[in-house]
């Protein structure tokens, strides 16, 4: 792979870190700062805060899945940019040669 083509594979590697797809991270639960409202809904907050965990899991595994489809498409589109380059590089020197 030519030094040329590290730099586009580096940008796909950055915006896959910072989570960037089709994955959509869960909403945090709200969790009330009244100690009788949290007794009260106890059950509900409870639900929301395992939904949560289950959320978290899944949009993890997706972000995981993400990652890996990019980076294959990734090395993909770098070995293509190569043959572009050495095509290119071709040309150049055989239109410098005539």
């Amino acid at each position: 792979m030519s030094n040329k083509c590290v730099l586009p594979l580096t940008a796909v590697i950055a915006i896959v870190a910072t989570g960037a797809g089709a994955c959509t991270a869960p909403e945090r639960p709200w969790l009330p700062t009244d100690p009788n409202d949290m007794r009260e809904f106890v059950d509900l907050l409870q639900g929301d805060y395992e939904r949560y965990w289950t959320d978290v899991e899944g949009y993890i595994r997706c972000l995981d899945a993400e990652r890996a489809r990019v980076f294959e498409e990734a090395r993909d589109v770098s070995n293509e940019y190569g043959r572009f380059l050495d095509q290119t590089r071709t040309e150049r020197e055989r239109r410098a040669s005539q």
